[in-house]
């Protein structure tokens, strides 16, 4: 299958801004976000007049096109971001609660957690420039190691969705099932009353290493989930390195949501229908972050991933072009959940998410994409 991303991934892509490199090292944010790029690179922060902190998404190769995080653009802080559309101002809506006051107690982290997330972009794949918006809800919760006292944040992401509003027409896209995906684990860092996590990347939609018995030119037994390759006597291909999967029939995907389909299913509703299967390395951070009294933290999310399109439904494909928003435009807000009583059921994404949509934890704003950034 040919190197490209489906024409309605353009809009998919809402919901997962691309990092900078599909073999990048764990990233580890400086002090200030603003001072380096991930891979280790530099980025000159954005002057008067640039783009806002939006990054050009269009470069090719293997790994599908990647986008950048854009970290080098001005410092918008925690509490606005600041999109150069004319001078307009977004303040980001915040979730229902006391007013955030900072403290440098670790001790205020520890707790459970629904963690709401809002991140921008800008696509321009059709050529005019689209706003878009990104939502992710996560479960997590913040614990101390009984012996070396070391905080960790555990997460579980229970909503993945986005939007891209055209000049004509609106197009939105949701991960299917994002429950059914591997939590994650972060170390939480913590250092003169900030904190940032720092983690190893989280694999979707395919495994590492390849299967026992791979090399480089073998052919083996599909895995009983890879449906998609045919009957039972089907094959899978071993890769040839470790470069992730860019083949549905490459033996180290899975079929993560259950579905019957490589990877993992986003699917396409309004202007655009259609069914995208992906996989990708997701090597997001928490950076910046404000620990606050009241538990109601806020931090920037650094939405650092490399996707992949391995098919899609129906199969009409182009590559995307994407500018992704400075992780310091992101935003994430931290909401202490109940503590539940004795007998009580734990917290699941299925009960979050219930209370969610009646409109607790989280802020019940609709997405917007605004100006982009």
């Amino acid at each position: 299958m040919s190197c490209v991303i489906p024409f309605e991934t353009v809009y998919l892509l809402v919901l997962i801004l691309l990092a900078s490199a599909c073999n990048s090292p764990t990233y580890s944010p400086p002090d200030n976000p603003v001072d380096a790029a991930p891979d280790g690179g530099s980025i000159e922060p954005i002057e008067s007049g640039e783009e806002g902190g939006i990054v050009d998404s269009s470069r090719a190769g293997a790994d599908g096109g990647l986008v950048d995080p854009g970290l080098g653009a001005r410092d918008a802080g925690p509490d606005s971001a600041v999109f150069d559309d004319g001078g307009t101002t977004l303040v980001r809506p915040e979730p229902p609660g006391t007013p955030m006051v900072p403290t440098s107690a670790p001790a205020e982290l520890l707790g459970r957690y629904a963690i709401q997330i809002r991140f921008y972009g800008q696509d321009s794949t059709l050529g005019t420039i689209a706003p878009m918006v990104n939502e992710l809800i996560m479960l997590a919760s913040i614990e101390a190691d009984a012996t070396s006292g070391k905080l960790q944040m555990t997460s579980q992401l229970c909503r993945d969705r986005g939007e891209v509003r055209g000049p004509f027409s609106q197009v939105f896209a949701a991960v299917v099932r994002p429950d059914l995906q591997p939590p994650r684990t972060w170390d939480l860092i913590v250092q003169d009353g900030s904190f940032r996590t720092d983690g190893p990347p989280a694999l979707i939609g395919y495994d590492e290493p390849a299967p026992t018995g791979c090399s480089a030119g073998v052919k083996l037994k599909r895995r009983a989930e890879q449906v998609w390759l045919g009957d039972a006597n089907a094959v899978c291909s071993c890769p040839s390195s470790e470069t992730p999967p860019t083949q549905p029939d490459d033996c180290r995907v899975n079929d993560l949501d259950g579905d019957t389909h490589p990877g993992v299913t986003i699917a396409l509703s309004g202007a655009a229908v259609s069914q995208d299967y992906v996989r990708f390395k997701d090597s997001s951070q928490f950076v910046g972050g404000i620990i606050a009294t009241g538990k109601r933290h806020r931090a920037s999310y650094a939405k650092l991933e490399e996707l992949y399109q391995l098919d899609c439904a129906p199969r009409s494909c182009t590559r995307a072009n994407l500018r992704a928003c400075a992780a310091q435009y992101n935003t994430a807000w931290f909401t202490p959940l109940p503590e539940l009583a004795t007998g009580d059921a734990p917290w699941t994404c299925a009960s979050l998410m219930k209370e969610v949509d009646e409109g607790k934890h989280v802020s019940p704003e609709p997405l917007d994409p605004k100006g982009g950034c």
